[in-house]
């Protein structure tokens, strides 16, 4: 699609166009430059694919994208729609496709790390409820400075949905769902598009049903990888692995320890990996902030949060520490939201400032105690999963013995 426009605006900036850098689907591509001279890409849309009703229907997928949800998801920047209805959305720069990055060459030992960012983009999504649907490298973006990939065009598969099914169309990474009306679609589908590009990384080629180059032929070191392909590419989907998690799982077993799980902190409505602890305590650690009443020896105060029990054992079993005779963690009682401090009118001040300084102490020790328990439990699972590949593997090699 092309455009006569040199420079466009949208509410808060205005771009200039630099030319054009790729021609897709359903528009095209644009480097510009903002008001401060940034670089951005543009990608205008063809109002013949993206009519109102596919943007409608796409608004969920589109809306992932301009929200900092993942490092591996493309982040929109801004966005608008010209007077003759067509569309528009502004991107970070990126200076390569995982296209052009084949066509110029991947090393074996580097198509992992890169594989690994991709099934953090598309999992990162289906955190959010959003399926790709139209995943292939000339949609995952590359910056090969800092090796780092996001994936782009979330929601343009529905731009799509009837090119797929007519005849003559070439969909090579689409899965035999897509092609056939009425069938579900969703993660499961991602990941076939997945087990496509993880064997066209290491091949150059795009398994079919006519039979395609294997991994083992090409990269006998990372043989391993063909049986995963073969779990991600099953022409039924619920033959196939169903998860992200799942197919990490497979490579973490493989010994592949820079692959990370993800979670979704819901609080922060972002995802992060395993090694990021989710816990209240640790993003806003305990201590008194403001007074309620004192009454009796006893002096009330309010708590920032509500204190868990495994804080509340740290508080009694602080480690390394000399405690002032008039007050100790034993003056101490607490109920939901609220430290009772008991002590004399005239020691009321020391005693507030030895609480301040035992919650720090304890926060400290809670930090160090919720740390230690989870990496303990992400080595724990790692372990296990590497026992039962090797469980898998002896009985493999064991059958393949035994004659009948």
């Amino acid at each position: 699609m092309a455009t006569k426009r040199k420079f466009f605006r949208t509410m808060f900036n205005e771009f200039t166009i630099v030319g054009q850098i790729g021609q897709g689907d359903v528009g095209a591509v644009y480097e510009v430059q903002d008001l401060n001279e940034q670089p951005r890409a543009v990608k205008m849309l063809d109002p013949s694919k993206a009519s109102r009703d596919r943007l409608r229907r796409s608004q969920h997928d589109i809306q992932l994208c301009m929200q900092d949800r993942s490092r591996n998801v493309i982040r929109i920047l801004d966005y608008g729609t010209f007077l003759d209805g067509s569309s528009f959305y502004v991107m970070p720069l990126y200076p390569r496709s995982l296209r052009s990055q084949m066509r110029m060459g991947i090393a074996p030992a580097d198509v992992l790390p890169l594989f690994a960012q991709i099934l953090d983009g598309v999992e990162a999504a289906h955190f959010f409820k959003v399926s790709h649907l139209d995943l292939k490298p000339e949609n995952i973006l590359l910056d090969p400075s800092t090796k780092s990939l996001v994936i782009s065009d979330f929601g343009m598969s529905k731009f799509l949905e009837e090119d797929l099914h007519s005849p003559g169309t070439n969909f090579p990474y689409a899965a035999p769902e897509q092609r056939m009306s009425g069938e579900d679609v969703g993660p499961s589908t991602d990941i076939f598009s997945c087990g496509l590009i993880l064997n066209e990384l290491f091949t150059h080629t795009v398994p079919s049903r006519s039979g395609f180059t294997r991994i083992a032929e090409v990269a006998p070191e990372f043989a391993y990888f063909d049986e995963l392909v073969e779990a991600m590419i099953a022409p039924r989907p619920v033959a196939r692995l169903q998860t992200i998690f799942k197919v990490k799982g497979e490579l973490i077993a493989r010994g592949n320890h820079f692959i990370l799980q993800q979670r979704l902190d819901a609080a922060k409505r972002e995802v992060v990996p395993e090694t990021e602890i989710i816990d209240p305590i640790l993003a806003d650690p305990i201590r008194p902030i403001d007074k309620i009443d004192f009454r009796d020896g006893s002096l009330t105060l309010k708590l920032n949060q509500l204190p868990s029990e495994a804080w509340l054992r740290c508080f009694r079993n602080m480690k390394s520490f000399a405690w002032n005779t008039n007050f100790s963690p034993a003056n101490v009682t607490f109920s939901d939201q609220q430290a009772t401090l008991r002590t004399p009118e005239y020691d009321a001040a020391e005693a507030v400032r030895l609480f301040r300084t035992y919650c720090e102490k304890t926060n400290e020790d809670y930090k160090e105690m919720v740390c230690r328990e989870h990496r303990k439990r992400i080595e724990s699972a790692r372990a296990a999963l590497a026992a039962l590949v090797r469980d898998q593997e002896t009985r493999m090699a064991l059958f393949k013995k035994i004659e009948l």
